[in-house]
């Protein structure tokens, strides 16, 4: 940091008493902003949804059209949006999201497709969206999340589609191995035979 910014000890130190910067290991120094923002991010994420439900009861929607992002995702989580939804889950593989959001927002999306077979609405391209919802909830929760996930859609999808499995096998298929894979990584060994 030094070398970069051209700043001496003395100056860093400064920083640090007036709760500017923090110092971890190594001389890593971290702004103080994002040990607030990673605090509420881990703390308090679920608040992000609350805010877009006071949006909604105000009725103040114009106001956050402008920003693509949570509109979308109020779309889908508040408002239920089923062609937002779908659109959404078709192109979830080119989707560019914020760090911080992008856990919540895979998700929400999720529970929205589950949802949304519950309701007995379903094609067989649900499968892939779910399966690609469930890729990227491994990349940002982990794999352990990522496997009760994709359980919870598979359950919810035997339970309302018996004949999905041999009807949209080109969907299925790699969403099962999917499962498998994690199962294997993750030494379920039981979960990846009865899969």
């Amino acid at each position: 940091m030094q070398d970069i910014f051209q700043i001496d000890s003395k100056e860093l130190d400064f920083l640090c008493k007036k709760n500017i910067l923090r110092v971890q290991t190594l001389a890593i120094y971290i702004f103080d902003h994002d040990i607030i923002r990673n605090f509420f991010y881990q703390n308090n994420s679920k608040d992000i949804l609350m805010c877009l439900e006071y949006v909604q009861n105000k009725g103040i929607e114009k106001k956050i059209r402008r920003y693509p992002i949570p509109y979308l995702l109020y779309r889908i989580a508040i408002e239920k949006d089923t062609d937002t939804m779908i659109d959404t889950g078709a192109k979830v593989v080119n989707l560019v999201l914020p760090e911080r959001i992008a856990s919540l927002f895979y998700n929400c999306l999720l529970d929205a497709f589950i949802e949304l077979l519950e309701n007995q609405n379903y094609e067989g391209v649900y499968i892939k969206y779910i399966h690609q919802i469930c890729t990227f909830i491994r990349q940002y929760d982990g794999s352990l999340k990522a496997w009760f996930r994709s359980k919870e859609a598979y359950d919810t999808i035997q339970a309302y589609y018996p004949c999905a499995l041999s009807e949209d096998l080109k969907f299925y298929r790699p969403f099962i191995h999917f499962c498998c894979d994690i199962a294997v990584q993750k030494h379920m060994y039981k979960q990846e035979v009865d899969f």
